[in-house]
């Protein structure tokens, strides 16, 4: 009898290790699941993070480049107005004196 209750000790002790000693497997390859994974989705995010940045640069840039365009476009065409009109008013003014002398 006491054979088989130390038989039992024994059997049950080894088992516990063995349990033991798989959770400590299972767990580690669980971590190195969740690590690899863990790196892969940040290496993932990353490379979204840095597609996005060059897009958002490139578009900055272009939006940049879209307003300098319009503005020096606008500022063009305002100092053709302005001259236009300058011209307007000189003919104008030239046309008048041009009437004042004949009458």
């Amino acid at each position: 009898m006491k054979e088989s209750l130390l038989y039992w000790k024994r059997w049950r002790e080894r088992g516990m290790k063995e349990s033991l000693l798989l959770e400590e497997m299972e767990r580690e390859r669980d971590e190195g699941k969740s690590a690899l994974l863990e790196e892969m989705e940040r290496e993932r995010d990353e490379g979204k993070s840095a597609l996005w940045k060059r897009w958002r640069e490139r578009g900055m840039k272009e939006s940049l480049l879209y307003w300098k365009r319009w503005r020096e476009r606008g500022m063009k065409e305002s100092l053709l107005l302005e001259e236009m009109e300058r011209e307007r008013d000189e003919g104008k003014s030239a046309l008048g004196r041009d009437g004042e002398r004949e009458g």
